[in-house]
């Protein structure tokens, strides 16, 4: 997704959110872009950027569950 939107790369975190612990199937979080920035919210705006983002979460998906 990095890759896909031109954004760095801030890695895996490691959290203990109830909403993935408590999953009874497997689940992400991911945050692709932080409203908090300007330059990231304005990239937001744009139609583009989130079909990248939908894009980059699905071969993701696809990749984990494929190995």
């Amino acid at each position: 997704m990095a890759k896909a939107l031109k954004r760095p790369n801030r890695g895996v975190k490691r959290s203990k959110l109830y909403v993935l612990n408590h999953s009874k199937m497997p689940a992400s979080l991911i945050e692709p872009l932080f409203i908090t920035n300007p330059t990231e919210l304005a990239l937001l705006k744009k139609p583009s950027t989130r079909q990248k983002i939908e894009e980059a979460t699905f071969r993701g998906i696809r990749n984990y569950f494929s190995k």
